[in-house]
């Protein structure tokens, strides 16, 4: 029977110590916090809208989700990234009034908490352009492909510490505490 409550038995995987246990996600609160008017990965929306950065989604109630809109990319060439994609300013959402709601039924205690952003950086690539685009714009393009993830990576690090603060909890990425 194991002895450690699911929190310290996450910290120590965390840590790459041995766990009693294999951690799972049940064993974490999590938040992925998202709507409209905050973190925007996607139109948040069961029709067709316009994420954070621009890029049209359209709901498919087969799969329950949003892909991007069949078609419809915000760029034709990895090389005018600057011009098209901006950043939103995220000192302008409501952090703590999401987190405060998100978390309200989280046992801190019990279980480690954790943010989740999805989207990782190649996924967000051929969200905004065709995906054989993209795939040739990683051998024809590397460096402003470079460029492009090299921002993005730091948006979410961005993102998920303004969220991870909010929420009251610590960022950990592979062992490493961030905030």
């Amino acid at each position: 029977m194991a002895t450690l409550s699911f929190k310290e038995n996450c910290l120590l995987a965390l840590q790459h110590k041995e766990p009693e246990f294999f951690p799972v996600l049940s064993d974490m609160n999590t938040v992925a916090p998202k709507g409209i008017g905050f973190i925007m990965e996607t139109a948040c929306t069961k029709s067709t809208g316009l994420d954070w950065f621009g890029q049209s989604w359209t709901y498919e109630p087969n799969i329950g989700a949003e892909n991007p809109t069949p078609g419809v990319h915000l760029l034709p060439d990895i090389t005018q990234w600057k011009k098209i994609i901006h950043f939103p300013d995220l000192s302008k959402l409501d952090w703590e009034g999401h987190a405060a709601a998100d978390t309200a039924h989280w046992n801190r205690d019990e279980k480690i908490s954790r943010v989740s952003v999805p989207y990782g950086l190649w996924e967000r690539l051929f969200c905004v352009m065709e995906f054989q685009a993209a795939l040739c714009a990683l051998m024809e393009e590397a460096e402003a492909c470079y460029e492009f993830f090299s921002a993005m990576a730091d948006f979410k690090m961005e993102t998920s510490a303004e969220a991870s603060s909010a929420a009251g909890y610590q960022l950990y990425h592979r062992g490493r505490r961030y905030v």
